[in-house]
């Protein structure tokens, strides 16, 4: 299931894409953005790796921001955005964190954008359901990037979307404020993801077409 979310000025497809390396996968997420009049998509489980070109990969309008796979065969996330001269948008690296170990292997990709006289910040992140690293690693290095964030920019909207499989995320409502907008099951009876914002947006749930 993919899912809608419109950001005060921009709208975000969602999508849990479990490989985005399969036939005919990227063209059919690009005939969807194109139908929705999506602004930006943020894709986990997008299974690139270093054999998929950007330039096969990619999508006419939209540029690509990537972040591979480092093992195995499932992971890596991506977020695709509307080329347009009217936004700013470059790959955000917060502050580096206490992570005790291995947080190459964290994947979460942050973008920061301007549109609009309005700062964004948005992370696309994919947690494994058998990772190599403490679930507590991945929690931490979450929160440190958000309370980054907020210390260089207090009014910044902050999105934190993907599949974060059974990690309890209930720290992103508790100590960061966050809202978890999406309320129905989406993968298996199972609520794996999910979207969470800095204020209460409209959220609209699709069945997506991968």
């Amino acid at each position: 299931m993919a899912v809608i979310l419109f950001c005060l000025y921009i709208y975000i497809y969602i999508l849990n894409a479990t490989s985005l390396a399969k036939p005919n996968a990227v063209q059919l997420l690009a005939s969807e953005l194109l139908q929705l009049h999506s602004h930006r998509a943020l894709v986990s489980d997008s299974w690139f790796t270093s054999k998929h070109l950007s330039s096969v990969v990619g999508m006419a309008g939209y540029d690509l921001y990537r972040r591979d796979q480092k093992t195995g065969l499932a992971g890596g996330v991506c977020e695709k955005y509307n080329v347009r001269s009217d936004v700013k948008c470059s790959i955000f690296q917060p502050a580096p964190s206490a992570t005790a170990s291995g947080p190459d292997l964290i994947e979460i990709l942050w973008l920061s954008c301007f549109y609009s006289s309005q700062h964004y910040y948005i992370a696309c992140c994919y947690h494994p359901p058998q990772s190599k690293y403490r679930d507590s690693q991945f929690m931490e290095l979450v929160a440190c990037d958000i309370d980054y964030i907020n210390s260089i920019c207090n009014d910044a909207v902050i999105t934190v979307a993907g599949d974060f499989n059974q990690l309890d995320t209930t720290f992103l409502q508790c100590d960061h404020g966050l809202v978890q907008m999406v309320s129905v099951p989406t993968h298996c009876e199972n609520l794996t993801d999910k979207a969470f914002v800095t204020f209460v947006f409209t959220l609209k749930p699709t069945r997506g077409i991968l």
